[in-house]
């Protein structure tokens, strides 16, 4: 839509000719964020003004781990949207850096449907099995609404007697979660979002918010926000946008209003008001 190139703090996804990671600013910080088309030289210096739309997961993100993994504090949060991966010699493994947050001027903090977050990343754990050669948990946990309850529902088991045990969570949302499929998302993905509002707080800069769906019900008010936010100008018509599907029915009713009830309790109040509506049956 700019013609202008985008970032990211995972300088190992994106790398030049020479198989290494391309800082923005390789004097003020080369630790990044990294230019995501490195190779194409029309993107290889920063826009002369407004902002460059930069992507980071932050932290607390990962899907079948233990408490303890996922359990932040807000201050180790923003530090882990601060890490980035770096890679300095061709064919070397990413080192894990660090950038100063100084250089982060504005925060867009992006919200999907929670039923929907947590699916897709199931389908993402399905691809990994197969890109892993994980024949068995292929066939076993399928990429359909049966193979996901299933997958979430043994992982319940497992991790019940951990979580039970764990100082880190609260066993009154662990009981409002009773036999929700994988509710520990739920936990991570509330946790994520109080976070973020945290950090925006705490760094004090300008932040938009913006929900996944609003591309799918108000694409052009959308894309002319978020230009106007970034200080750029539309300078070609924006790609179509492709709706991802919706997943809200790979729960039971009364598996919602669990979900809905341990939601609430775990949100901030500003939270919560960004969260509510998806809550609604």
């Amino acid at each position: 839509t700019t013609a202008l190139n985008t970032a990211s703090n995972y300088g190992n996804e994106n790398m030049d000719e020479n198989g290494l990671s391309v800082p923005m600013y390789p004097e003020l910080s080369p630790n990044g964020p990294f230019w995501n088309d490195p190779t194409n030289e029309k993107f290889s210096t920063p826009p002369t003004k407004g902002y460059v739309l930069t992507k980071t997961h932050c932290g607390g993100y990962c899907d079948t781990c233990r408490p303890e993994k996922y359990v932040l504090t807000p201050s180790l949060f923003t530090k882990e949207c601060q890490r980035s991966t770096r890679v300095d010699e061709k064919g070397e493994k990413y080192k894990t850096v660090r950038y100063d947050t100084n250089i982060v001027q504005k925060i867009i903090h992006l919200i999907r449907n929670p039923y929907d977050n947590i699916v897709a990343r199931y389908h993402l754990t399905y691809k990994h099995f197969l890109r892993d050669g994980e024949k068995d948990m292929a066939e076993k946990y399928p990429s359909s609404m049966e193979g996901f309850r299933s997958f979430c529902l043994d992982l319940g088991k497992k991790q019940k007697s951990t979580e039970r045990h764990s100082d880190l969570l609260d066993n009154e949302v662990l009981d409002l979660f009773e036999d929700v499929p994988c509710h520990a998302d739920f936990i991570r993905y509330v946790q994520w979002h109080n976070y973020a509002v945290l950090t925006s707080l705490e760094l004090a800069v300008p932040t938009m918010t913006l929900h996944y769906e609003r591309y799918t019900t108000h694409y052009n008010e959308t894309t002319d926000r978020l230009l106007e936010f970034l200080g750029q100008e539309r300078k070609r018509p924006p790609p179509n946008f492709i709706q991802g599907k919706e997943y809200r029915d790979y729960y039971t009713k009364e598996e919602r209003e669990k979900v809905k009830k341990a939601v609430e309790k775990m949100s901030s109040s500003e939270t919560w008001e960004l969260l509510k509506h998806y809550f609604e049956d």
